[in-house]
């Protein structure tokens, strides 16, 4: 697990910071007026694997976005309560992703999809869909095996 979750940090390193050179040089060559076809598609690509190697990155370290409710409730029985809501109705929304994901990857790859202007498989980018949501998956089902080993009962 260690070296997927090292893999993880690295991946989003260089996707982020290939956004950030590729956004860097489109505004330059904008200016300059220069044009260049095609950055677009490639900003677009590294961004899908930003965001979703981003939110498992948040499911890891369970940082992801919160509703604050289970702040401001005081019951600790009603707070429980609502967080083991919240993580059932996260691991079902990453399932039901993962598996329409994986169709939408099927349906690109029968039809070879290809970007307009680098003929980039569509798939590239839908692989970052069908990975970032297994990964998710992952992470939250190792949280509820080590939740159901430290309390010595369910979730």
């Amino acid at each position: 697990m260690k070296v997927l979750i090292i893999m993880l940090r690295y991946l989003l390193v260089i996707c982020l910071s290939a956004v950030t050179f590729l956004v860097f040089f489109q505004f330059i060559f904008r200016n300059t007026e220069i044009s260049i076809s095609g950055f677009e598609e490639l900003i677009g690509i590294f961004a899908m694997w930003s965001y979703f190697m981003g939110m498992a990155h948040s499911t890891l370290t369970n940082s992801h976005i919160k509703g604050g409710l289970e702040e401001l409730i005081n019951n600790l029985r009603v707070r429980s309560f609502l967080s083991k809501i919240s993580f059932m109705a996260l691991l079902l929304f990453s399932l039901i992703s993962l598996l329409v994901s994986v169709q939408v990857f099927i349906t690109a790859y029968i039809h070879d999809y290809v970007t307009l202007y680098f003929s980039i498989p569509i798939t590239f980018s839908i692989a970052a869909l069908v990975i970032g949501f297994a990964l998710n998956l992952v992470f939250l089902l190792a949280e509820l095996v080590g939740k159901i080993k430290n309390n010595g009962r369910r979730v």
